[in-house]
């Protein structure tokens, strides 16, 4: 009989194959349970081997847990809160964890001496720090003549905004002027809400809708100030270049009765 160290997951020991590691094999091999005894949050076990009819003793445990302080960043306010995780798990940049009703994505790994990582076991980790992922914020200027004033829009972050497109914001109608991205200003294309800066909104172009000129003299002027288009000599629809009248269908008289 040997004593092993063994230490394994408990969801591992209590899967459907019911197998454990066997130290004479050196591999997962099923068994049967000779003796269990209770020992803290686990058990020791008395395990025979049915492969190789080894007896060993089998220590079942639960996973360390350790306390990591996380730093959870939601736009403009940044909240600390303290996270237990297995000492065996892999922490990695850009993974996704919920906490609070609200998904959260890593953005930075501390271990020891502040030093940042790309990944690390949660026994290493000194420190994370996390973005929210299922929301963002965008920063927002709105113009208008003289008058601006800055706000925010939350909106998921995968949401489009296009440059020069009309946009509906607090009840109105607005012109996106220009959208701000970390390498610079847009005015056309399609932009992910999680890549923009900043959005300038502007008022949009009112086009004005001018009378149908119905007089000939209204005709004239309106094609002086060129709502008709460009046309230095204007003419009448029904004259030619040298201002003849254009014949039509002859005209023809009725005869008189008598």
């Amino acid at each position: 009989m040997e004593d092993t160290d063994l230490y394994v997951d408990e969801q591992e020991y209590e899967n459907e194959e019911q197998v454990a590691p066997c130290p004479s094999c050196n591999d997962m091999m099923p068994f049967e349970t000779l003796n269990e005894k209770k020992k803290g949050k686990g058990f020791d076990m008395l395990l025979k081997c049915k492969n190789c009819d080894h007896v060993y003793t089998f220590h079942l445990r639960p996973p360390k847990q350790k306390d990591i302080p996380f730093m959870l960043t939601d736009a403009e306010m940044t909240n600390r809160v303290v996270l237990q995780i297995e000492e065996d798990e892999m922490l990695e940049i850009d993974d996704h964890f919920e906490d609070s009703g609200m998904v959260w994505r890593i953005s930075r790994i501390e271990i020891e001496k502040e030093r940042s990582v790309k990944k690390a076991l949660a026994g290493n980790v000194s420190r994370c720090i996390a973005l929210r992922a299922d929301e963002v914020m965008v920063r927002i200027t709105k113009t208008r003549g003289e008058w601006s004033e800055s706000t925010s829009l939350r909106c998921p972050p995968d949401e489009y905004f296009k440059g020069g497109s009309k946009m509906y914001f607090e009840g109105e109608e607005w012109r996106i002027r220009a959208i701000h991205t970390g390498a610079g200003r847009t005015m056309k294309g399609n932009v992910k809400a999680i890549d923009i800066k900043r959005i300038y909104l502007h008022e949009p172009i009112v086009e004005e809708i001018l009378p149908v000129p119905k007089t000939e003299r209204e005709r004239r002027q309106a094609w002086k100030e060129g709502r008709l288009g460009y046309n230095p000599n204007p003419i009448k629809p029904n004259q030619n270049s040298d201002n003849k009248q254009v014949q039509g269908r002859p005209r023809i008289r009725k005869k008189k009765r008598y």
